[in-house]
């Protein structure tokens, strides 16, 4: 919009507020938020959902192989691609591990200091307390212990402001204060988590 004169400022932002009020379509919680930092002794339902997030091809009989086996929810899927990948690489369960918690211990030491993030002041985890299952941080799902997961329900937001340097100048915005957005992109996963690159 602003390289074509449609705009002298642009902001572009992104939010969510799941733990004040989840988006439309998203599953109903049935518990308290803070509840998945207690353990549990309960049965965890299956989480595929029918048309979303779900391995949809079929075998030979037309039978859903995703839904067969309850494979389809982000935190089944990603410990599928997690572990091909450490296969791939020739990477030992016990490497990828120790790899995996030290790259979120410093995601960690990250949050400890930054005012906006979920965890800040908090004294952060260490690769060690993140890699060893424990009441506190049970496994959800090999390779990932609690630690290891995204928590889907904290409040987020991000903005950018963005003008030409021609219109920055006429406002008097420093050039010191400059960042330059260089490039972007985006994409939308197939939902069906069983196909691969072609």
């Amino acid at each position: 919009m602003i390289s074509r004169g449609q705009a002298k400022i642009a902001v572009v932002s992104a939010c969510a507020a799941a733990k004040r009020l989840p988006p439309p379509d998203w599953t109903s919680l049935t518990e308290k938020v803070d509840s998945v930092f207690s353990p549990t002794t309960r049965e965890l339902p299956a989480s595929a959902l029918p048309g979303k997030w779900t391995a949809s091809r079929t075998d030979a009989d037309g039978v859903d192989i995703g839904a067969t086996h309850s494979i389809g929810s982000p935190i089944q899927v990603y410990p599928l691609f997690e572990n091909g990948f450490r296969a791939y690489r020739g990477q030992s369960v016990k490497d990828n591990h120790a790899e995996s918690s030290q790259l979120y211990a410093e995601f960690a030491k990250v949050a400890e200091g930054n005012q906006y993030a979920w965890a800040y002041g908090k004294e952060a985890e260490t690769a060690e307390s993140i890699a060893s299952v424990t009441q506190k941080n049970r496994m959800i799902c090999t390779p990932y212990p609690l630690l290891m997961n995204a928590f889907n329900t904290v409040n987020l937001a991000a903005a950018c402001i963005l003008t030409s340097t021609e219109h920055a100048r006429k406002i008097g915005i420093p050039e010191d204060r400059w960042i330059y957005a260089l490039g972007g992109a985006g994409t939308r996963d197939s939902n069906d988590c069983t196909l691969g690159a072609a």
